[in-house]
């Protein structure tokens, strides 16, 4: 009788957990919380079908190479027209313009343009797109000019990106008021249909293996015939320094011609279905509901991982076939099914260990991590700080007594509380939130009790313990536990008897002391390295110097932060040996740099705990010397905050640099509280202004009055100034305007290694070179 019981019992668990696992997976799917794990495994998945596209579309690319050798950007349209003759004579099928054609040039040019493309031997295809306008949200098209779009047909080349900027499908057409455009993708694939619908992009197709020719080479006709002949083709500007880019699924920073490309090719293989997430979550709650039928736990867990594991293959299969579902919600069902059942058999493994402390006969901590409802209340921990040289004193006999002479004084003036005990003299217990005040004259009193020894089998002990007190409770009391033993070992530190934890003490201390054991070796083994971020000089538009930093490419860890690392090796004392590093390899690059007759300045920043470490001016003369470079192409740059708080140990250590012909620059500035009199006090021959007043300074009248003022005070102190975080050409016109010296951000250049550098400046020379002659 009582094993039907039980059996109805867990027939009824089992409904129930099915019934909340649908509806929790349900409100998943519907309110698209899956969305990133679905794009993830999408990409998971591609890689595993990774594979070549057709070859049957050629990139014609504006690319550095054609910018460099033809002229600068924007190209004339006589390029163009060049470029259609000769790909008509090459043979080729169709041409794409994916090159706006929407507005007029000088008459010239648009005459050859529109002469090329009336004599064309192909069909030529021109760009067009739409904005939408926000009052009406109604689609504004941009199409090309009449004189051009009557010798041409018209493709749409607009995309839908989600928040990363990447585009996961395409629509066949785009409809703009009554007319109805097919996009580039679908001409490309040959698909006629008046379909408004979107169809997602098979992101298997390897976008580099879409064959590639300079535009340049076509214009100057060093094209073969063959690498055109009877394919389609696509010109498009494709050069990083001035390309559209988006992201691709899988690829990273791509021009956004591949996606069309790849749209395109996806339509070639087959006409993909995308059936959303339901029909497949259908599948997996029926397909497991019945396998909830089967009692024998391990055969279950069988048929479980089965399902499972066919939730993460299947639909790699079906894109195969062209056939596309989301999987998260099934997976989100599974992963609640298997939690709940892997939690149970936890709870019984536990029950069958035991929550008692076997010596003590108290709770052990087991029992404490267990408890839910008293999540909410302050959890104490009383750390024994001597409990183990107690321990090894007395017989095993006596240690029971001894807890029990400890938790009566732990007991004493508290109600009803329940001790839990841990290992090493650990003992914890949870107090009311409502008396988290009188939590501190509790703990005083506690302490105060064991000033006199235990009597332990008429033996006296010396008992010294701290306390440790967690009142955070958005957390698990596991995890509390750990920030509550973490401040009883602070107050043992620190002289006190006990005290709070809070969120700073709870960080990963052991990953903290392995990143700074490894830091120097690090150096040695190459993990370390300078990125460099160029200046440009806004009076000759010249990029004039970079900027060092420092970057850890962790063997296990991959890619770290300078957050990170840099401000923990400031705390730790271990910023000397990273300083002298940074600086050593820039000067060493700068110096390069000068010697090729390219005037070359680099900044390294300077941290106020340098001084306490090395010697830095010493070993500045020396790698100066060394690597005969002139110190007044040096800068060190210290940020405004930090040098306010710094004392004047570090101030005179800015003053011997400044002496030895070195710059400094006041970093971040305008964050701080710095007067006119206490910039004139340090040896600054720079002004850095901070990038939250940079970025939006041609929209922001106050960023620009803040901008101009700083300029102005800066020039008649006899200092330069220079801009961070330009982003825009617009911010970047409006510090011309304003008379700023520098400038430096994502828009002039990202941070890049050091052969990116030279490259750069390779290029630089050369268009300077082109000017003069």
């Amino acid at each position: 009788m009582h094993r039907v019981k039980r059996s109805i019992r867990s027939v009824k668990s089992g409904t129930k957990l099915l019934l909340v696992a649908c509806v929790l997976s349900l409100l998943f799917g519907i309110f698209e919380v899956g969305k990133p794990l679905d794009d993830f495994l999408r990409v998971a998945r591609n890689k595993l079908r990774a594979h070549d596209v057709s070859g049957e579309i050629v990139i014609v690319g504006i690319d550095s190479k054609s910018l460099y050798e033809a002229g600068s950007w924007p190209w004339p349209r006589q390029n163009y027209a060049e470029i259609l003759d000769e790909l008509g004579r090459l043979g080729a099928k169709r041409v794409f313009f994916d090159v706006g054609f929407d507005t007029k040039t000088n008459t010239k040019d648009d005459l050859a343009l529109e002469l090329a493309l009336e004599s064309a031997k192909q069909p030529v295809f021109l760009q067009s797109k739409f904005t939408v306008e926000k009052s009406s949200h109604k689609r504004i098209g941009i199409f090309p000019l009449i004189k051009f779009g009557q010798h041409a047909s018209t493709v749409s080349v607009t995309v839908w990106r989600d928040a990363f900027n990447r585009t996961w499908s395409l629509p066949y057409n785009v409809k703009i008021d009554s007319l109805v455009i097919p996009t580039m993708a679908s001409e490309l694939a040959g698909v006629e249909t008046s379909d408004l619908s979107n169809f997602p992009v098979d992101y298997s197709f390897n976008p580099y293996s879409v064959p590639l020719i300079s535009a340049v080479d076509v214009l100057k006709g060093r094209i073969q015939k063959s690498e055109i002949a009877g394919k389609d083709i696509v010109i498009s500007l494709i050069s990083t320094e001035i390309g559209d880019e988006a992201i691709m699924p899988g690829h990273g920073i791509i021009p956004k011609v591949y996606t069309q490309i790849v749209a395109a090719e996806t339509l070639r293989k087959s006409k993909p279905l995308a059936f959303g997430w339901i029909p497949f979550w259908l599948f997996v709650t029926i397909a497991t509901y019945l396998s909830g039928k089967i009692r024998k736990s391990s055969i279950w867990r069988v048929f479980y991982t089965a399902i499972f594991l066919s939730t993460l293959t299947f639909p790699v299969i079906l894109e195969e076939q062209a056939v596309y579902v989301d999987a998260a919600p099934a997976l989100f069902f599974l992963i609640l099914i298997g939690a709940h059942r892997g939690w149970m058999r936890f709870k019984a493994m536990l029950y069958q260990q035991g929550a008692i402390n076997l010596i003590s006969g108290l709770k052990n901590l087991n029992a404490l991590h267990d408890l839910t409802k008293d999540e909410q209340r302050v959890l104490i921990v009383a750390k024994i700080q001597n409990y183990s040289s107690i321990k090894s004193a007395l017989p095993q006999s006596q240690e029971r007594e001894l807890v029990e002479e400890i938790t009566k004084r732990l007991s004493v003036g508290a109600n009803d509380i329940d001790l839990y005990q841990g290992d090493d003299g650990v003992f914890a217990w949870l107090h009311d939130a409502d008396n988290a005040d009188s939590i501190g004259d509790h703990l005083e009193a506690t302490h105060s009790f064991f000033r006199s020894p235990l009597i332990v089998s008429g033996r006296p002990v010396h008992v010294h313990l701290t306390f440790g007190v967690d009142e955070d409770f958005e957390r698990s009391l596991v995890n509390r536990m750990g920030g509550a033993l973490l401040a009883a070992e602070r107050a043992e530190k620190g002289g006190r008897r006990w005290t709070k934890a809070d969120a700073n003490t709870s960080r990963d201390v052991e990953w903290e002391m392995d990143l700074l054991g490894r830091l120097d070796s690090a150096i040695s083994q190459g993990e370390l390295w300078v990125a460099y971020q160029p200046k440009l000089d806004l009076q000759t538009k010249h990029i004039c110097g970079a900027e060092a930093l420092v970057r850890w490419l962790h063997p296990v860890r991959g890619e770290l932060s300078p957050d990170q690392f840099v401000s923990l090796a400031e705390e730790q004392g271990c910023i000397g040996n990273l300083t002298s590093f940074v600086m050593s390899e820039a000067i060493e690059v700068a110096a390069k740099i000068n010697a090729h007759g390219i005037r070359f300045e680099v900044a390294v920043n300077l941290s106020p705990r340098v001084a306490d470490e090395v010697v830095i001016d010493d070993l500045v003369k020396i790698l100066l010397r060394k690597h005969d470079l002139d110190p007044a192409l040096l800068t060190f740059e210290v940020t405004e905050t930090a040098a306010m708080a710094s004392d004047d140990k570090f101030i005179g250590l800015l003053a011997r640099l400044r002496a030895i012909g070195a710059n400094i620059s006041v970093d971040d500035y305008g964050t701080g509280l710095s007067t006119l009199g206490y910039l004139k006090a340090i040896p600054a021959t720079e002004i850095k202004i901070d990038k939250s007043f940079v970025r939006f300074i041609d929209q922001n009248q106050s960023d620009r009055v803040m901008v101009k003022s700083t300029v102005e005070m800066a020039h008649s102190l006899g200092r330069k100034v220079v801009a961070e975080g330009v982003e825009t050409v617009d911010a970047l016109n409006c510090l011309i305007d304003l008379g700023c010296d520098k400038a430096q951000g994502y828009f002039i250049a990202k941070p890049m290694p050091v052969r990116a550098l030279y490259r750069l400046l390779l290029v630089e020379g050369e268009k300077q070179v082109a000017l003069s002659a």
